[in-house]
């Protein structure tokens, strides 16, 4: 990593974040999502008592990580559920 070179330390959550946003912007700009519709799924639009759709996706994954599964077992999870919303939105 980038950042470990520099000398910069980061705690797994703070990485995991990092990974997670640019797995969706590398998979929304792919898809030709706009920086709005991109910026929708990582907010609360409706209210700060309602997740976003990046939240819901994270706690999805969690749920389907095998127990003894890793980092990037479950980084493959949310890129295969990130994958299937991006495609459900594009068709509305």
């Amino acid at each position: 990593m980038l950042l470990r070179k520099s000398g910069w330390r980061l705690g797994p959550q703070i990485a995991r974040v990092f990974r997670v946003s640019t797995m969706l912007l590398k998979k929304g700009a792919a898809a030709g999502l706009t920086p709005f519709e991109i910026g929708s799924i990582m907010s609360r639009v409706e209210s700060f008592d309602t997740q976003s759709p990046i939240e819901v996706l994270l706690e999805k994954a969690e749920v389907l990580l095998p127990i003894h599964g890793g980092e990037s077992d479950f980084l493959g999870i949310l890129a295969s559920l990130l994958d299937d919303y991006i495609m459900l939105l594009k068709t509305q």
